[in-house]
């Protein structure tokens, strides 16, 4: 039985599947005053859904769960995999509870969206699993990990002091940061919450019929509705500016990865190049030294001084690198080859996938003119169940790792964040953490954007009424979709102008594309 939509529908009967159904959980909802009794109310709730489904909704119930549970493990493991392969050497075996945090943030963040084809199945198969309180779960966990969790781990890896005995004065230094954090964020989400919003109240109950809500549930909608929407804002800025540059990026580093492939060289060649980078090395520990010398003292550097420090970091990385590639041009295989070749083919498979939703986004968002992938997503999912998840899933994970890379170029060729340059087996955890929260927070973003954007294909789902419908309800919330969609197309298009002009100049920095792999 299929569930038709109501925009403005109680977050408490979304996942309802017929008419007694609903009135059944609305005559529990509107009888419960104590705590006993709605945990009592909780479970009937639950097992409701179960008593009134067919064996077949009921198979669809079990398999849905099953798959959710083997994608979070996989999700899970790969998080592991990631923030160990990327740590740094003087990190391995040290702040186990860091990594976990790192491991949970970027865990949360790809949760956050594959639970969209999740909730779409849940939809059109009517089994009965009730996505709010899934979706509640994973978007509160979410956001207590970047206001509370992310900024302690961060500040109390900063505080490690090898003088000090025990790890006391660490959680001390990292309490004081972190509830700062967590009370700007929900003194800023009340504000937006009670003086940017309009009454609707009355527009529930006319959209759904349901005259006998109490203003408790009503609350409880609207302030979820901004607790996402206000998360969705605080992502948009890091999603605008890396998924932005990411999109043109990525496509670009792959071609610039197999041009700029080292060439067999011989070993009188191998040994003059080595004798050149050890007469840098030793130029660059003499600069060291008088940096070391020239900021003694001094609490605070100068700006000249600072510029001189992140030059000369700058300069240490690029002989790193050059020393990197000259034994990998010395040493070469077919495994290597072969690994320069896959960048290649990367960038054949990103360039239209960047070209597909710079042209949606235009065409759909913006516009309105043509469907374009939503007619694509129906279709899969039409043709063969799991082609239409899969195929959201690549354009979703896409624009996440079009944020990534964005991320990871921008702190490279820029001064903000010299700290948090991502190198394969040579990243702080520091750095790890900062991107991690970055994916967390811009995964709001991408899941809005998927939302709206494939709002043919999710038009039944919990997100479809927060992210389409309720939210126009918040007056400084509706506007940030559109901004932030005109910001990334913008942000795009000076990145490819910043890329035509530069093209084929040396850059001072590292080519980051090969940090990477």
């Amino acid at each position: 039985m299929n569930i038709m939509p109501c925009p403005y529908m109680s977050f408490s009967t979304f996942t309802c599947t017929s008419t007694n159904y609903a009135s059944h959980v609305l005559l529990l909802l509107s009888s419960h005053r104590t705590c006993k009794r709605s945990f009592n109310l909780l479970l009937i709730a639950l097992a409701a859904p179960t008593a009134t489904l067919s064996l077949p909704s009921l198979q669809m119930l079990w398999w849905l769960v099953l798959i959710s549970v083997i994608v979070a493990l996989v999700i899970l493991l790969l998080a592991l995999y990631v923030v160990c392969y990327f740590a740094a050497d003087e990190d391995r075996g040290e702040a186990w509870s860091i990594r976990v945090v790192a491991v949970l943030i970027i865990s949360f963040a790809c949760y956050n969206i594959l639970l969209l084809p999740l909730d779409v199945g849940n939809a059109s198969e009517a089994t009965g699993l009730n996505m709010l309180w899934v979706w509640s779960a994973v978007l509160l966990t979410s956001v207590l990990l970047f206001t509370v969790a992310a900024p302690f781990a961060m500040m109390y890896y900063e505080a490690w002091d090898p003088a000090e005995d025990g790890h006391g004065h660490q959680v001390k230094a990292a309490l004081l940061p972190a509830a700062i954090v967590s009370a700007i964020f929900w003194i800023a989400l009340a504000g937006v919450h009670f003086f940017c919003s309009t009454p609707i109240t009355d527009d529930l109950n006319n959209a759904t019929g349901l005259h006998n809500e109490t203003e408790n549930e009503v609350l409880s909608s609207a302030l979820f509705t901004s607790l996402v929407g206000f998360s969705s804002m605080l992502g948009w800025p890091f999603f605008a500016v890396f998924g932005g540059i990411g999109l043109v990026f990525l496509p670009c580093a792959g071609v610039q990865h197999f041009l700029g492939r080292p060439k067999p060289v011989s070993p009188i060649d191998y040994e003059a190049a080595h004798a050149s980078l050890h007469t840098t090395s030793a130029r660059l520990m003499e600069e060291g030294r008088a940096l070391d010398a020239e900021s003694a003292g001094g609490l605070r550097l100068s700006r000249s001084t600072w510029r001189k420090v992140v030059r000369f970091k700058r300069e240490v990385r690029e002989v790193e690198h050059e020393y990197e590639r000259l034994e990998e041009a010395y040493n070469q295989d077919n495994g290597t080859i072969l690994h320069y070749y896959a960048g290649l083919l990367l960038a054949f498979v990103c360039t239209p996938l960047s070209f597909l939703w710079i042209a949606h986004i235009i065409v759909f968002d913006l516009t309105g003119l043509h469907p374009f992938l939503n007619r694509l997503l129906v279709t899969m999912d039409g043709a063969l169940p799991m082609l239409g998840p899969l195929t959201y899933s690549v354009f979703a994970f896409y624009m996440l790792l079009c944020t990534l890379l964005g991320c990871y170029k921008v702190c490279c060729r820029f001064t903000l964040f010299p700290v948090f340059y991502m190198r394969v087996g040579g990243t702080m955890l520091n750095a790890i953490l900062f991107n991690s929260t970055v994916l967390l927070l811009a995964a709001f973003s991408v899941l809005q954007l998927c939302v709206n954007s494939f709002r043919v294909y999710t038009a039944r789902t919990v997100l479809y009424s927060i992210f389409v419908e309720s939210i126009q309800h918040k007056a400084f919330l509706r506007a940030v979709f559109p901004i932030g969609c005109y910001s990334l197309l913008v942000i795009a298009f000076l990145f490819t102008l910043y890329q035509l002009l530069h093209y084929g100049k040396k850059e001072d920095e590292l080519e980051e594309d090969d940090d990477f792999n």
